[in-house]
C-alpha cells in the first residue's frame, strides 16, 4: 500500500518492484483500468531507483524522514488518550530519534556544507521542543494551548517536510533524474 514517493523508493531500494497504492493510483473499477495503464506516467523520482546515486545513504535519509512523520502522526494520536503517559524530557532529546541520528550522521556527511542541510536542524529541534510542550499542557489538562501547540506542531512538520522536498529535489538534480522532455525535476 505505497501512499508517498518515499514508500516507492523505499521499496525500490529493497528490489520490490511490484507494488499498489494511493501513490500508483486510486481504486478504479475493472473497465477503467485498461485506459489508465495507457495513460499512466510513473513519478520520474521513481528514476532514482536507477540512478548512480549512494543508495544506502538515500535509503537511509528516506527512512528517517518516514520514521519521523510517523513518529509525530502517533504523537499526536496518543495525545488525545487520557491514559497515555508521556515523558516530555525524553521528546526534548532531538539527537536520539531516528530522523535525529540520520541527520547528525549520514545526512551531516553527506549533506552538511549544504545551507538547506543546515537549516533543518532549528526546525527539528523545534519539532520536539513543540512535543514536549504538547505533551506538558495535555498533562496539565490546558486543553487550548495543546490545540495552539498541534497547530504549531504541523507548522513546523510541514517546514521540514519543504526542506526535505529540496534535499530531494538536489538529490534528482545530481543524479540528472529528469521529467519529460528532459526537463530536470
Amino acid at each position: 500500500g505505497v501512499e508517498s514517493i518515499d514508500h516507492v523508493l523505499m521499496l525500490l531500494e529493497l528490489k520490490c518492484n511490484l507494488m499498489q497504492g494511493y501513490e500508483i493510483a486510486r481504486p478504479m473499477p475493472a473497465e477503467r483500468i485498461p485506459r489508465w495503464i495507457e495513460k499512466f506516467e510513473p513519478n520520474p523520482l521513481w528514476q532514482l531507483g536507477n540512478s548512480q546515486r549512494p543508495s544506502r545513504d538515500y535509503f537511509e535519509m528516506l527512512l528517517a524522514e518516514v520514521n519521523h512523520r510517523h513518529w509525530i502522526e502517533r504523537l499526536v494520536d496518543e495525545l488525545s488518550d487520557p491514559q497515555a503517559a508521556f515523558n516530555p524530557e525524553l521528546l526534548l532529546d532531538h539527537h536520539q530519534c531516528r530522523f535525529g541520528h540520520w541527520y547528525y550522521g549520514d545526512g551531516h556527511r553527506q549533506f552538511g556544507t549544504e545551507s538547506w542541510f543546515l537549516s533543518m536542524e532549528p526546525v527539528h529541534q523545534g519539532i520536539h521542543q513543540t512535543a514536549a510542550q504538547l505533551c506538558e499542557q495535555r498533562r496539565t489538562g490546558n486543553l487550548a494551548e495543546v490545540k495552539k501547540s498541534e497547530a504549531g506542531l504541523q507548522v513546523l512538520h510541514d517546514e521540514l517536510d519543504k526542506l526535505l522536498r529540496s534535499l530531494r529535489g538536489d538529490l534528482a538534480e545530481k543524479y540528472q533524474v529528469t521529467k519529460q522532455h528532459g526537463e530536470p525535476i
